[in-house]
């Protein structure tokens, strides 16, 4: 069973997304960035396209590592891909800081594989999709894939969301907080509710394959912690809960 991932839609229907759509960035809808992003692979090249996003630069990290070892040679590709060009300078350090601590990580990763093990070829790459609401605000989704051998891959999706006019990344909690009244908390139990009755439904119609899967449990209090892929596209208000996140598919 293919892994996908799942999204939670304010104000539209339950989805969960397949089918091919061209790699590129600058969607506005979230079921586009992870349909995207999910069949971004080149199985020529054996690893994911470089994004193509208009008005933006595309800077790429990384490269090939390799290791001799007892019977052959082992190759690992860690690469990462982010934006820059915001018109925020203080978004693009964030962006540039969040890709090369990714690539850090890519890397002690690869050196630790590589070390341990008899030869084997080797992955770990990040991509992303843009998507921006408004002049003032710019959704990133990161796409952080690989393989470095196992039963199947890992697929991690991570979203940042920039306020361009004060080069602030936004927190999930901000996203509903009332400008009259800071403790009026009805915005986010709105959207608890939400998000809590679509993913029990996605547990009911996964029963059959699932061999678990987990209530939603989201709550005001612990809505930064369980809804950190929080999208905004001009189509609306999107969470992305990657494979596993909420159950065994």
């Amino acid at each position: 069973m293919i892994q996908k991932a799942v999204l939670v839609v304010l104000a539209m229907a339950f989805m969960v997304m397949e089918g091919p759509t061209e790699a590129k960035a600058d969607f506005t809808s979230a079921d586009q960035i992870v349909q995207a992003l999910e069949n971004s692979w080149d199985e020529n090249a054996q690893m994911p396209k470089q994004p193509v996003v208009e008005g933006f630069t595309v800077k790429e990290l990384g490269g090939l590592k390799t290791r001799k070892a007892k019977g052959g040679e082992s190759k690992i590709m860690v690469k990462a891909y982010y934006p820059q060009g915001t018109g925020n300078r203080a978004v693009d350090e964030m962006l540039t800081k969040y890709a090369d601590d990714k690539l850090a990580v890519f890397e002690s990763d690869a050196n630790e594989f590589l070390n341990e093990n008899q030869p084997h070829p080797g992955l770990r790459s990040l991509i992303f999709a843009v998507s921006k609401p408004s002049a003032n605000y710019l959704s990133v989704v990161f796409f952080d894939s690989g393989f470095l051998g196992g039963a199947h891959g890992s697929r991690v999706y991570e979203s940042k969301t920039y306020d361009l006019t004060k080069g602030e990344e936004l927190k999930p909690t901000e996203f509903f907080a009332n400008p009259e009244d800071a403790e009026d908390s009805r915005p986010q139990q709105f959207f608890v509710n939400y998000v809590n009755a679509a993913l029990d439904k996605n547990c009911f119609d996964q029963q059959k394959e699932a061999s678990f899967c987990a209530p939603a449990g989201v709550t005001v209090e612990n809505l930064g912690e369980n809804l950190h892929n929080i999208v905004f596209t001009p189509a609306g208000l999107a969470v992305i809960y990657g494979p596993y996140e909420q159950g065994s598919y």
